[in-house]
């Protein structure tokens, strides 16, 4: 029975440690790319982004969620179905609180939507 040898039994580990120069010149490519990625990367206190989304939240005091769905989200769903711009509405019903959620269409203006 032939055993291989140690180094070649691990792959690229064993190539890399016959090897020293490829690991160390991977190593230093690796760090260079690291580099200027770091200085090349957008640095915002607060970035720019396009919100896409609504958050309606309404509190219902002592209400269960069955009483917040039929007395607050049903009604704000139907009201809230016709309006120009709202692509999907996700509603949830909550112990006190509803919470309704409206993703805007990609071609709307959000400030005309939620005003």
């Amino acid at each position: 029975m032939q055993t291989e040898p140690e180094n070649e039994r691990f792959g690229l580990i064993g190539w890399f440690s016959k090897n020293p120069v490829a690991a160390n010149l991977v190593m230093a490519l690796v760090i260079a790319a690291g580099l200027i990625s770091a200085l090349n990367i957008s640095k915002n206190m607060f970035p720019v982004g396009e919100l896409d989304q609504i958050l309606v939240s309404a509190v219902y005091p002592g209400a269960a969620p069955v009483e917040v769905e039929k007395g607050v989200i049903l009604p704000m769903e139907a009201a809230l179905q016709g309006l120009k711009g709202i692509k999907k509405i996700n509603s949830t019903a909550g112990r006190d609180v509803a919470s309704i959620n409206l993703e805007i269409e990609s071609n709307e203006d959000i400030q005309e939507v939620y005003f």
